[in-house]
């Protein structure tokens, strides 16, 4: 083979599997299991819950404070 193609290959395969790691933790599932059971993750999706309301509360905050100004 080529070492072009096998550079290529490789690239491909490691951005397949960012962008499904990537996915898994978007998700606001507890238990994600990919790649027939290959890859799995367990989370606590309540804390995450919490630190999205706080950024939002924030932000929010954050906007009123620059429509008075």
């Amino acid at each position: 083979m080529d070492n072009g193609i096998i550079i290529s290959l490789c690239t491909i395969l490691s951005a397949i599997t960012l962008l499904m790691l990537k996915l898994c933790f978007k998700s606001k599932c507890t238990e994600i299991s990919c790649c027939f059971g290959l890859l799995k993750v367990k989370r606590d999706v309540e804390t995450e819950r919490k630190i999205e309301d706080v950024e939002i509360k924030h932000n929010i905050d954050n906007n009123d404070v620059n429509n008075v100004v």
